[in-house]
């Protein structure tokens, strides 16, 4: 028996063993799915993670863009002034502690001291310094200048101390910068009146 014709018997026999019988019903193949005896119960638990996560995540973005910064302005109110004339005074000494050895240097190497360029030289050095300086500027003008409603009403504002809503209530601050030197209110009654504000802010957008 040659390669082709044992070919077409095992084709023969194959349609053979295959090939339903006659008379009988061709029966479709049954696809029914077995579903996993806790397969709701995962799914739930899935479902509750997602919600927790989703919760974390709100959680996390409003004391990112919300408490910090609000926390940061609170600071800036009370201490950002002081902190802004210490660092001053600071750049101020460095900066003349380095002209004194900018002008020793000349001297030593029996050079001209010629005090414009030197203050060139020092205008470059501390150019970093001064930018410091002009963002802290910047940011302390913008928290001053935060204007708070006519009609604010500070008793509903929970957060609040007594104290702070009644002074507040007396006083009427036409802005946060007001706010925030009278005597009673604390940074952390400045905080809640910036995160006030800013959630009065979003309710309306």
């Amino acid at each position: 028996m040659d390669e082709s014709e044992t070919e077409k018997l095992l084709t023969a026999q194959g349609e053979k063993h295959t090939m339903p019988k006659a008379g009988e019903d061709e029966q479709p193949a049954k696809t029914d799915i077995i579903i996993f005896p806790d397969f709701e119960k995962l799914k739930n638990e899935v479902e509750k993670i997602r919600t927790e996560l989703s919760m974390l995540l709100l959680e996390r973005d409003e004391l990112q863009f919300v408490i910090c910064r609000n926390i940061e302005t609170a600071y800036m109110l009370k201490l950002g002034g002081l902190e802004y004339k210490a660092y001053e005074a600071q750049c101020m000494a460095l900066r003349l502690k380095r002209k004194i050895e900018l002008i020793q240097a000349k001297k030593n190497r029996q050079e001209k001291v010629v005090l414009s360029a030197i203050e060139e030289t020092l205008k470059t050095e501390f150019a970093e310094y001064q930018k410091r300086l002009n963002e802290q500027i910047e940011k302390m003008k913008r928290l001053e200048n935060t204007i708070l409603p006519e009609g604010i009403d500070y008793n509903e504002m929970q957060g609040l101390r007594i104290e702070a809503r009644e002074k507040l209530t007396k006083i009427r601050p036409a802005n946060v910068g007001q706010a925030s030197r009278i005597s009673g209110v604390s940074p952390s009654d400045i905080t809640r009146l910036l995160m006030e504000l800013k959630l009065k802010e979003l309710k309306k957008k």
